[in-house]
């Protein structure tokens, strides 16, 4: 199918047979996506109350019942930023982080992987689009937000007070934009799209690897034994279901991935400009002084009294 379809204009020389190739490997990540979004239902099946999440007992539980998919070591799971432990007495697995983290990952090669394709991605690009811009005013978000639906939210809606609340402190923060491309956006997304847009985690905090590379630099198996998986449960229902927070986690930290540059009129002088002006003036210097240098021994090999040549100092 792919090779018939594969610009036939090429004839079937080698040309069409490169393309229909290229044209495989674009099809096989959303054909592949099938067995990720299996996966996103059966951890929405366990999910808690609605938070994205899923407690850690409930995922282990599932891998004691036969699911082999949710038996990852609890180490490996916080080193890829697939768990919240807000609550350390009650650690659960996120289940955007989960999807889109390295244990969902189909071996590729050395140049690439075949991963879950992230929802979230699909929610922002809407925004974009209308927005044209990086950042925008709160309002206008709330507006486009409201109507954008995913697998598990019905559009339009009407978003909750507290989350509208959210995203007009995000704007203060800013001077009254929201940047799109920051951390407290992409929280603030995880908090309106739970199931698709995955918690941001702060820089430095989490490793996005593989499970063998995992295992081969800590010594420790990615995978839980039955053993671990059963001590795990233990623990997490000895903690009362009755102070289970049924809340989100927000941390007003902010980190921009984009810096929207100052207007001409707004430019302030900084440590690096200075720092670059010194490293010119020294650049000139040490030219002047080459050239004093060369014109002195030129004037040597002529005959020329020393006392005639300009001294460096004027060329500085």
């Amino acid at each position: 199918e792919v090779f018939g379809a594969s610009a036939p204009e090429l004839g079937g020389g080698f040309g069409r047979s490169v393309r229909a190739v290229e044209e495989v490997m674009d099809r096989y990540g959303p054909w592949q996506n099938y067995e990720c979004e299996a996966i996103k239902a059966d951890l929405v099946a366990l999910e808690w109350n609605g938070t994205g999440r899923v407690r850690l007992q409930d995922f282990y539980t599932a891998a004691m019942q036969g699911n082999h998919l949710f038996s990852e070591n609890k180490d490996y799971l916080r080193e890829v930023g697939a768990l919240d432990e807000s609550e350390p007495a009650r650690p659960m697995v996120l289940i955007p982080n989960f999807l889109l983290s390295p244990a969902n990952c189909l071996g590729g090669t050395r140049h690439y992987s075949v991963c879950c394709l992230s929802e979230c991605e699909r929610l922002y690009r809407p925004l974009e689009e209308h927005l044209g811009a990086s950042e925008a005013p709160p309002e206008r978000i709330l507006e486009l937000v409201q109507r954008l639906g995913s697998s598990s939210v019905a559009a339009p809606r009407a978003l909750p007070e507290p989350l509208r609340r959210r995203l007009i402190d995000v704007a203060d923060h800013h001077g009254g934009l929201v940047p799109l491309h920051g951390r407290l956006f992409a929280q603030w997304m995880h908090h309106a799209f739970p199931r698709e847009c995955p918690y941001p985690h702060r820089s430095g905090t989490t490793a996005p690897v593989r499970g063998p590379e995992w295992q081969e630099r800590t010594g420790v198996n990615f995978m839980a034994s039955a053993s671990e998986l059963q001590e795990h449960i233990d623990q997490c229902v000895a903690a009362s279901e009755d102070d289970c927070s049924t809340s989100m986690p927000w941390v007003h930290a902010e980190e921009l991935h984009i810096v929207v540059p100052k207007s001409p009129g707004h430019r302030q002088p900084t440590v690096a400009s200075a720092v670059r002006l010194s490293m010119m003036v020294s650049c000139v210097a040490a030219l002047g002084i080459a050239l004093a240098h060369t014109a002195l021994g030129s004037a040597r090999k002529l005959g020329v009294a020393a006392s005639s040549v300009p001294k460096a100092g004027l060329f500085v």
